[in-house]
């Protein structure tokens, strides 16, 4: 017994897919970009139907993926659907923009901290008059300590850019892992569903 199939112009990514005539009138879900179309009305004499623009793509096979479909239940709902009922979080991906901005605020602020040692170490401590370590004019034991602070500032800062990020990562990664946990479960739920 030959099973007669029609060629479906995909809506909305215009890929061909081959579906089974008994299908006509019902849901089904495209294969390569995963969005649900229903074929309406009885199938035309040169067994195709068309949703828009054929768009010359290689049709795929649609027989074994209606049984993979059909196996599963009703298939797999929309992206936007997942994102209105949180079975998709948007929080991974507010978390990596958040990430790097704050990269770029640990790295700014290492620019911003090395720049204020190369300040200090160019500052000259003025002397008022005599007292304790007076070495003459404009001199003073204490203008050595703007050279030595400077240089740590500078350390400081040059750290703060180097570990700085790392530290950041670790933290974004210890948030982010309780959504990938979220994931992996909804995998391993999807899979024994498919059973």
């Amino acid at each position: 017994m030959t099973m007669s199939t029609l060629s479906v112009a995909c809506p909305h990514c215009q890929r061909q897919i081959k579906v089974p005539e008994k299908m006509v009138g019902k849901q089904i879900q495209c294969p390569a970009c995963k969005q649900g179309l229903k074929l309406e009305g009885a199938p035309p004499a040169d067994n195709s139907l068309a949703f828009g623009g054929g768009g010359g793509a290689p049709a795929t096979d649609f027989g074994a993926i209606t049984n993979e479909s059909n196996a599963r239940g009703r298939g797999r709902p929309s992206a936007f659907w997942e994102l209105l009922t949180f079975r998709r979080m948007i929080a991974p991906a507010v978390l990596q923009v958040l990430f790097w901005l704050a990269v770029l605020g640990v790295l700014g602020g290492g620019v911003v901290t090395i720049l204020g040692g190369v300040a200090m170490m160019g500052a000259k401590v003025e002397t008022t008059g005599m007292g304790p370590g007076f070495d003459g004019p404009g001199h003073n034991a204490m203008s050595g300590l703007g050279t030595v602070g400077g240089i740590f500032v500078i350390i400081t800062g040059l750290a703060e850019m180097v570990l700085g990020p790392f530290v950041i990562r670790m933290v974004f990664e210890m948030l982010i892992l309780v959504f990938r946990m979220y994931d992996v479960m909804r995998e391993v739920r999807d899979k024994l569903d498919r059973r």
